[in-house]
């Protein structure tokens, strides 16, 4: 039979049991609003210096119109040892001017942006599922048949059909 001692004693820890939680679950509360500010800053920041890098390229190539469409193909990695493919890897294509296009890599690490216009281009990748929720990005040479790009978390290879 339960004395009051016992009954005490589980007050006592079911009172702390449900403290501690509360504490945790307002912590959560006040820490995940700051770090989803932290990534849109990161956002913002790296749009920015993509605008400043195209406008660069747009003066140094004046005049310049594409010609045709290419196809970029390209495989995700876990690691630059191309051992093990990487899905869930999210890759943008931003051009100079104009509008992004977006793609996100398969079960196989694939992925492919068809009839795209044959000028300058950035990829970028962004792998949100690894603590860091890192991020790359490289110039796309249209003159060029390969490229990569390497980032924390995957290495992204990628091929350009003219």
């Amino acid at each position: 039979m339960p004395t009051n001692k016992d009954s005490a004693l589980k007050t006592t820890i079911i009172t702390a049991l449900i403290s501690m939680v509360g504490t945790v679950l307002v912590s959560l509360i006040g820490i995940l609003p700051q770090i989803r500010k932290k990534d849109a800053l990161l956002i913002e920041e790296n749009n920015k210096r993509i605008e400043e890098l195209s406008q660069q390229i747009a003066q140094m190539n004046p005049g310049k119109e594409p010609e045709g469409t290419i196809t970029i193909v390209g495989t995700t990695f876990r690691n630059n040892l191309k051992n093990q493919p990487q899905s869930n890897i999210e890759i943008y294509l931003l051009p100079a001017s104009g509008s992004e296009l977006v793609t996100t890599t398969d079960d196989a690490g694939k992925f492919t942006f068809s009839n795209v216009p044959n000028q300058d281009w950035w990829i970028i990748a962004r792998n949100p599922l690894n603590e860091e929720k890192s991020s790359g990005r490289s110039l796309i040479d249209t003159k060029e048949n390969f490229g990569y790009l390497d980032i924390s978390g995957a290495y992204i290879q990628y091929n350009i059909n003219h």
